[in-house]
């Protein structure tokens, strides 16, 4: 209960991958607004530099973007796993403000937000979505995704939701 984010990436500078490692533990829950956001992974400000793969984010908690957290950062995703993430606000496995992801191959699975996007979240952003599975998310609004009216995420085929586990 003393971790607030598992991992952080701020600004980055040049080319990073994290790969092949379970992030889990995290709980982005104080008063502090300021760390309210990502309790697996929190980036921010980092472009295009990082690449994560071959993740399981499971089991974190956080008012906002519980599995992971991007802002103003659009990194790539491939064969990611979100799983059993809570967010008592929004973004139960991935919550994403003014980035442009590329999930690929990733799987949101049993991910929950009290109101918006219980998979992901997105405001002012355009996800390219590739591959990617929603297997029981839940949140007030959204169980699988919830967009803003400015973000344009792009769905490639085959993608998929599904209501149960």
């Amino acid at each position: 209960d003393n971790s607030y984010n598992v991992v952080t990436a701020r600004d980055l500078k040049s080319p990073t991958t994290l790969d092949g490692f379970t992030i889990t533990g995290g709980n982005a829950n104080p008063v502090d607004v300021d760390r309210q956001r990502g309790g697996g992974l929190w980036v921010t400000d980092s472009a295009e530099l990082l690449t994560l793969a071959r993740l399981i984010v499971r089991e974190n908690s956080a008012a906002v973007g519980a599995g992971l957290c991007l802002q103003r950062s659009s990194p790539t995703l491939a064969d990611v796993a979100l799983v059993r993430n809570v967010s008592s606000i929004l973004g139960g496995g991935l919550a994403a403000f003014q980035a442009s992801p590329m999930l690929n191959g990733v799987k949101f699975r049993g991910n929950s937000a009290a109101f918006h996007g219980g998979g992901l979240f997105n405001l002012e952003s355009s996800p390219t979505i590739h591959s990617v599975a929603f297997v029981g998310n839940v949140a007030k609004y959204g169980g699988a995704i919830y967009n803003n009216s400015t973000s344009l995420p792009a769905l490639i085929l085959p993608s998929g939701f599904w209501l149960a586990a």
